[in-house]
């Protein structure tokens, strides 16, 4: 804890989560920092500052703990590799919360259209849509334990009867990454017409 970068980022840290930190003597550790004669301890770090993102226990079991965030940041200094796994996991969540949140957009969308046509759906449709975004569905049969009446077909698609055998709805989801696709929507007549395991 020598150098000025760890002290700012230790500081910034506790600016944001901990209303008792003490900025007066952070202030001046960071002006101090850098210089040869300057060292400091996580110890008087904790007792000056009233830090919570490190901890520091002495004893047998005893040892310097820090808040994951503050964990993560050391270990991309060290390792240049950790730091590319952190920033390519980012990536990887933010598109996935991206692809979700336009999927939801455009499920809702293409339930809107539908409706729209067949106005005696809007309200079972928008209940279903409600449901299923509310509803933390793992597998097929997490869904069967909301709608019984739902049919469960091959390659994660299930049918769920709209208004009664009105109207069918195709979803396909893949419940790893929580999505859901929009495969058919149509009158049970228009059902027949398709295979629902391959649309």
């Amino acid at each position: 804890m020598r150098t000025r970068n760890t002290i700012e980022f230790l500081g910034l840290w506790e600016q944001l989560r901990n209303p008792n930190f003490n900025s007066i003597e952070f202030d001046a550790f960071r002006n101090e920092s850098g210089s040869n004669s300057f060292t400091l301890t996580p110890k008087k770090w904790i007792e000056a500052t009233n830090s919570i993102g490190i901890i520091s226990k002495s004893g047998r079991y005893g040892g310097t703990y820090a808040h994951k965030d503050i964990a993560f940041e050391f270990a991309s200094w060290i390792s240049p590799t950790f730091k590319l796994y952190l920033i390519t996991e980012y990536q990887r969540l933010k598109e996935i919360e991206t692809n979700q949140y336009n999927l939801e957009w455009n499920v809702k969308s293409t339930l809107r259209e539908f409706w729209e046509k067949h106005p005696d759906s809007e309200q079972y449709l928008k209940t279903w849509y409600d449901t299923a975004m509310n509803s933390d569905w793992k597998t097929p049969n997490d869904v069967k334990q909301s709608y019984a009446n739902a049919s469960i077909l091959m390659d994660s698609r299930i049918v769920f009867n709209i208004k009664g055998n009105s109207y069918q709805l195709v979803i396909k989801f893949n419940f790893d990454h929580q999505l859901a696709f929009v495969r058919f929507i149509g009158t049970q007549s228009d059902y027949d017409k398709i295979d629902a395991n391959s649309i």
